[in-house]
Formats: C-alpha cells, sequence, structure tokens
C-alpha cells in the first residue's frame, strides 16, 4: 500500500463534502437534473427549447461551437497547470490520479453505451447542426465526460480551481446540446457516470492511504 500511495492522491473527504466545496454541489446538481429530465419526462421538451435559441445572436452561435468543439482543450490546459503546481509534492501522483479517475469514467460509459442508445438529436429532427457532428450512439457525451471528469477531479484538491472549472464544463455540455449534438439526457448521464466514478476513485483512494493513517480510518 505505501507503493501506491506514491501515485494516488489522498482526498480530504471533510473538505470535498463541506457545504462550500464544488464538488457537493456537482452532486445535487447531478441529482436534480436527472430527476427533472427522467420524471418529468422533460429531455425532448428541454432539448427543443435550447435548439430554438440558434440563430437569434450570430455570437452567441459561435461561442457555443467554440464551447462544444474546443473548449475542452482549454480545459485540459488548466489541469495541466493545476498538475504541474503539485510538482513540490510529487505531481505524478496526481497524473496518475487524474488518469485513474478518466479510465474508470471511460469504462463505466461504455458500459452504459452498451444498454442505452440515443439516436443524436439532429438526425432525430431532421435539424441542420451547427457543426460537423458524429451519428453514432450519442449516449453519454464524452466531451461533457471528460470536461466533467477533469473538473471533479481538481475540485478535490483546489477549490477555487475546481469551481471555475465546473462553470467550463456545464458550459461545454450546454453547448453539445444547443449545436444539436445531444439530447439533455445525454449529457447529465455524462454527469451521473463522472459522479459514480468519482466515489470509486474516493474509495481507491481513501482504502490505499487508511493503511498508513489507521486513526483515520
Amino acid at each position: 500500500m505505501k507503493t501506491l500511495q506514491k501515485y494516488i492522491p489522498q482526498i480530504s473527504l471533510p473538505k470535498i463534502f463541506s457545504f462550500t466545496s464544488p464538488y457537493v454541489w456537482f452532486i445535487g446538481l447531478t441529482f436534480v437534473l436527472l430527476v427533472y429530465v427522467l420524471l418529468g419526462n422533460n429531455n425532448e421538451k428541454i432539448f427543443l427549447s435550447i435548439f430554438n435559441l440558434t440563430g437569434s445572436n450570430g455570437l452567441l452561435d459561435k461561442t457555443m461551437i467554440f464551447a462544444a468543439a474546443y473548449m475542452y482543450y482549454e480545459i485540459l490546459f488548466l489541469v495541466a497547470v493545476f498538475i504541474w503546481k503539485q510538482r513540490k509534492s510529487g505531481y505524478m501522483k496526481y497524473i496518475v490520479g487524474f488518469i485513474c479517475m478518466g479510465v474508470i469514467s471511460y469504462i463505466l460509459s461504455k458500459i452504459g453505451a452498451h444498454f442505452i442508445h440515443d439516436t443524436r438529436p439532429y438526425i432525430q429532427y431532421k435539424l441542420t447542426p451547427l457543426m460537423h457532428v458524429a451519428t453514432d450512439n450519442g449516449f453519454p457525451s464524452d466531451h461533457t465526460l471528460l470536461v466533467m471528469c477533469s473538473a471533479v477531479f481538481v475540485s478535490f484538491f483546489a477549490k477555487k480551481t475546481g469551481w471555475f472549472l465546473f462553470v467550463l464544463a456545464i458550459l461545454v455540455g450546454f453547448a453539445r446540446v444547443y449545436v444539436a449534438a445531444h439530447h439533455p439526457l445525454d449529457v447529465i448521464g455524462s454527469m451521473a457516470i463522472v459522479l459514480i466514478a468519482s466515489l470509486l476513485f474516493i474509495a481507491i483512494s481513501s482504502i490505499i492511504h487508511s493503511q498508513s493513517n489507521p486513526e483515520t480510518a
């Protein structure tokens, strides 16, 4: 376990589950959106309401296209900057930790995609998307999965940066619906997958580090 402690960062549970933690608000937002979309059967209604905004403002359309297609590069850059700043305490464990949580999220997303198929909305409603969009299964949203995973991981260790990344991640998710690449449920599904992956990662980190800190177990 001591060897693993060098490669998996320790997470402060009181800190990430505090009221001001972005992670707590991420959990709440995910549950609220899931309940609203699923129980209210609002998936199609929300999509059409958002897509109907297209064409009303050229600047808004361009901003959403940029967010949907390229914003994840900026988010990954900010994650890299965060990890680089941890070099004095050993940035390798943050690299491995980020990859570990990403792999867990990816595996869960593939499992979800195996059981849930969602036709891309621009195909279903015969719309013209604002940008080039794939024709494969829309569930889950890979872009949202990546940026939410990034935001959650950073929020474990840096509250302010985590909040900023969450705002960008939410913008990406909204933009993916705006350009007709996904239904809202595809985006919210990615959030739920990241939530499950994050809880698994927290459990892994806690088990590994509890071995050297039995009094905190």
